[in-house]
């Protein structure tokens, strides 16, 4: 089996000419229902492609630390590409040239970024011991249910009829277990159509590995995710706001920029401050 970057191999198109809202209805018979949907802003454009789960390390922090509103996600599409996978869906566009389209609705983005969103605060809190942070959305009830309240999501980490055998694993009154538990259930149920595995020949057709394949970006970002979650990596937050892994051998921990450019703007910021 394929380790590290190897396994990860995963390449992802950014249209050069960006990405638009566009008042439009899903493209099904009968449905007249309008929504903001994010699609390109001119088809058949140049698109570059790059590697996100090995050149943007800390993409799904990133990609969580987003106000669910139509600037940021349109920015973080021009930087990074629509999210792909069960996400697109086709549209009839309001007042477009184009009869149907491919386009992300508004509703989906917010929903995505606030399941990843839900899913790093549990793990963030599990990992600090952050009882009282944990508190606030792991709740035993009595001995026989433990229940997990969050933005949007209300659920059941075990109980008598569900998953009973955890409660016999966790410790009566723990809260980082269960929230772990309830983290790698946010991942299993996000990858499970999302992620595929295949063996693959390299590209000169000499070896061949097993390989994660995501089919889309928010595929890629959960598995991201799962990949930080089975390890011990650590992440930071650039000035300008994209999170990199500060794990050691990917980078040393006192890294704080997450590129040269970044570093060199900060650089000159501080330079023209102390002018």
């Amino acid at each position: 089996m394929a380790n590290g970057a190897d396994f990860f191999q995963f390449f992802w198109p950014v249209h050069e000419n960006g990405y638009v809202w566009r008042d439009a209805r899903k493209d099904m018979e009968g449905n007249t229902s309008m929504e903001p949907y994010l699609t390109l802003k001119k088809p058949l454009t140049d698109q570059r492609m790059y590697e996100p789960l090995t050149k943007k390390s800390g993409l799904f922090r990133t990609f969580a630390s987003l106000r669910p509103t139509k600037s940021e996600i349109a920015n973080f599409a021009n930087r990074y590409g629509m999210l792909g996978g069960d996400v697109d869906a086709f549209i009839v566009p309001d007042a477009s040239p184009s009869p149907v389209e491919v386009g992300e609705s508004l509703s989906k983005w917010k929903n995505e970024i606030i399941l990843m969103k839900n899913a790093l605060t549990l793990w963030d809190f599990a990992m600090l011991n952050d009882r009282k942070g944990l508190a606030q959305h792991i709740v035993w009830e009595g001995t026989g249910m433990i229940k997990c309240r969050m933005t949007r999501f209300r659920g059941c980490v075990a109980s008598r009829e569900l998953r009973a055998h955890l409660l016999e694993k966790f410790a009566l009154g723990d809260l980082v277990k269960p929230a772990l538990y309830q983290v790698n259930l946010f991942i299993n149920e996000s990858i499970k159509s999302r992620v595929t595995l295949r063996n693959m020949w390299d590209q000169d057709y000499k070896h061949h590995n097993l390989h994660a394949l995501p089919n889309g970006l928010i595929g890629a970002l959960w598995l991201q995710f799962a990949n930080a979650f089975n390890g011990t990596k650590q992440f930071r937050q650039c000035s300008c706001g994209e999170w990199f892994e500060i794990s050691p051998p990917i980078t040393r921990k006192t890294r704080k920029h997450c590129s040269s450019a970044c570093k060199q703007k900060a650089y000159r910021s501080k330079k023209e401050i102390t002018q």
